[in-house]
């Protein structure tokens, strides 16, 4: 009788190491906006940070982290296009379950004088291109986003260790300084009497 049992708990002990994993597990991307241009502080300013995973089969983890690049670019994509709502995004809001999810995002800094609330991209744009440096004139700078993580972050499995993908959202942004600090943009406006 022991023999017949140890015989069997040896079978399907092996039966279970022959079986393929079908665990689902979780992997992740990072991603960022940022604007550059020669008057932004150090020619670089992150706006926004944001963070997704994906799920896949125990045998795939790449997959999961293309499946993470989508989130992220579904973020990026949604918050550039709906930038004049001043909000954040359906497709950028913390979720549960599917083969794609965002984990969170959230704001580089905390600006006092946003005319459209902490939530707005294109305030935050406009305060980095304009208050810092004292500017009222015209300026032009890049908006640019980057993911960056394992090897399926950039959207595709290549082997490569540390991946990125990375580009332009508005390569030649218009920003009329004078006119955003008359609104306030960049604080309170002081008024003299003469």
């Amino acid at each position: 009788m022991k023999r017949r049992f140890s015989a069997l708990a040896v079978a399907g002990i092996a039966l279970l190491l022959a079986a393929p994993a079908a665990a689902t597990i979780s992997r992740g991307c990072s991603a960022s906006i940022a604007v550059m241009g020669p008057n932004i502080y150090n020619n670089l300013q992150p706006l926004i940070e944001m963070d997704a995973s994906g799920t896949c089969s125990n045998g795939r983890p790449n997959q999961c982290r293309v499946n993470a690049h989508g989130a992220l670019r579904a973020c990026i994509g949604a918050l550039w296009n709906e930038r004049r709502s001043h909000a954040i995004p359906a497709a950028c809001l913390a979720s549960v379950g599917g083969n794609n999810r965002m984990n969170w995002t959230r704001w580089v800094g905390i600006y006092p004088h946003l005319p459209h609330g902490q939530n707005s991209l294109l305030d935050r744009v406009r305060v980095e291109a304009c208050c810092p440096t004292d500017r009222f004139d015209v300026v032009h700078v890049l908006v640019r986003y980057g993911i960056d993580g394992d090897n399926g972050c950039a959207g595709q499995v290549d082997g490569r260790f540390r991946t990125v993908d990375q580009g332009d959202l508005d390569a030649n942004f218009r920003i009329d300084c004078g006119a955003q600090r008359a609104r306030g943009l960049c604080g309170p406006i002081r008024r003299t009497n003469p």
